[in-house]
């Protein structure tokens, strides 16, 4: 059995001051058990997806002696120059961009296929995700309306998008045993994203606090294929679990995404028109003179 070594948890002001973090100092920011500013997480649907990493975190929490978190993959992290009023125009702003243009930025499921561990408070032990053009456009327009330099988690690599799963000190030998029981549960694993929040993490994890919450839509283009995957063989039936989700959820969620479509759609050709209609009228005027 593997050695294990207790994690004990710091009150801030009793840290050193080259203990605390600071964003400009890349990886610093991960090393201790303090963290400091405003964070964004991608979280897996509600349900089936939440419950099943939330209880790997947990038995694994119990095993090594750490504290349980909530399962997240976070996008932008360490934002500590905005106000929270700010942050939460901004947040609106990126779900209008969710809304109206998430053909570009399709998020569906997160497939992870890969273990890591590094000698970081945050970052102890965590699961690779596949890396798609989806996940990596959600960190680039996360960046882009939050006006973020880099890849917006404050260090100097490119973005690392990881799904932790332990947090802590272990030694090597701890991680190890870890990781070797994690494997056989989370690798090959595809779980879907159904909100984006942005957290005030400051301070300990155990102090951290939500602040806004956003409904990933669906995008256009799957939308009917949702629908046709969720309604089964028969009409009325629920089909079979789609993409890690229940098929009436799928159902409801596709549904809701073709219906606010719809009234963008026609809000827009409505604009149009009227806007035509006005020059004409302008048009006119201008000719009876």
């Amino acid at each position: 059995m593997a050695t294990r070594r207790n994690t004990t948890l710091l009150n801030p002001s009793d840290l050193p001051e080259k203990a605390k973090p600071h964003v400009t100092e890349g990886a610093s920011l991960y090393s201790s058990p303090v963290f400091h500013g405003y964070s964004m997480w991608l979280l897996p649907s509600a349900g089936s997806d939440t419950e099943f990493l939330s209880s790997i975190i947990e038995h694994t929490a119990d095993d090594l002696n750490t504290d349980a978190f909530l399962p997240h993959l976070s996008v932008l992290a360490g934002i500590n120059d905005r106000d929270e009023a700010w942050l939460l125009k901004r947040m609106e702003m990126l779900e209008q961009r969710l809304k109206h243009n998430f053909d570009d930025i399709f998020v569906p499921e997160l497939r992870l296929n890969g273990l890591g561990a590094r000698d970081l408070f945050f970052q102890c032990i965590y699961a690779h995700p596949v890396l798609t053009p989806s996940i990596t456009g959600i960190n680039k327009v996360a960046c882009e309306v939050f006006e973020r330099p880099g890849n917006g988690c404050g260090y100097d690599a490119a973005w690392m998008p990881h799904l932790s799963l332990v947090y802590g000190d272990l030694d090597v030998a701890s991680k190890a045993g870890a990781m070797a029981d994690l494997a056989v549960d989370v690798i090959g694993r595809a779980f879907r994203f159904g909100t984006l929040q942005l957290w005030r993490t400051e301070g300990l994890h155990t102090d951290w606090r939500c602040v806004k919450s956003v409904s990933l839509p669906l995008p256009l283009h799957s939308a009917d294929d949702a629908l046709a995957g969720a309604r089964g063989p028969a009409k009325g039936t629920p089909g079979p679990t789609v993409g890690g989700m229940e098929a009436e959820e799928m159902y409801n969620w596709a549904a809701a995404r073709k219906a606010m479509i719809k009234a963008h759609d026609f809000a827009t050709k409505k604009s149009s028109s009227d806007a035509l209609r006005d020059d004409d009228d302008e048009g006119g005027g201008e000719g009876e003179e």
